[in-house]
């Protein structure tokens, strides 16, 4: 991690427990250089509507959160690898990862979550790659941040509950499949637990 990753998660870290308990989170996206911004803007609606009614999400980029005032509790999302569809038909190879890497990771220390998370969007896309690779061109930046934006919610899930459990259903559980991360949106996608749980 460099320097100034680790002051911004130390910086934080701070934030989020001194912060009064709030009906809105502030997701900052660290590394956002590293998507298109129509993957961003899918990224942030799909998260967005996976989340139950009521909770509001900021995002923001690191560059302009600096040096602003933040009054609700922070969550840090860093995109890691490449958060952009890789060409067409043929530029696709088969994906060299083993079955079961995970696609986020949510920060924990001494038994608590952590408001930071990361996104490997390289295996996100090894996942869905294969049903996105056929689409028009303009169509693979929704469907990728559509992806993406799923498994921001899912730990964005841990991050507002404080938890490492899983559901058994939506896109809280576990394992995820290519299908679930992609199709349309619906108001299954909400979180059904409320989330002040455990605050």
């Amino acid at each position: 991690m460099s320097r100034s990753a680790l002051l911004l998660s130390v910086l934080v870290v701070a934030l989020f427990a001194k912060s009064a308990p709030a009906s809105g989170l502030v997701a900052v996206l660290v590394g956002s250089d590293h998507a298109t911004p129509a993957v961003l803007e899918a990224i942030e609606r799909t998260a967005q509507a996976a989340l139950a009614p009521g909770i509001s999400v900021t995002w923001k980029t690191s560059s302009e959160l600096e040096g602003t005032a933040v009054s609700a509790d922070v969550a840090i999302i860093r995109l890691r690898g490449e958060c952009h569809p890789r060409g067409g038909l043929q530029s696709w190879s088969p994906p060299s990862i083993a079955d079961g890497k995970p696609m986020g990771q949510t920060h924990i220390s001494d038994g608590h979550v952590l408001p930071i998370a990361d996104i490997l969007c390289d295996t996100v896309w090894d996942l869905v790659g294969p049903d996105i690779r056929g689409a028009a061109a303009r169509d693979r930046d929704e469907l990728l941040g559509r992806a993406l934006g799923r498994v921001v919610a899912h730990e964005l899930y841990h991050i507002m509950l404080r938890t490492t459990a899983h559901t058994q259903e939506g896109f809280t559980r576990p394992n995820l499949r290519s299908a679930d991360l992609l199709s349309e949106p619906d108001t299954s996608d909400n979180l059904e637990q409320p989330l002040d749980s455990g605050r």
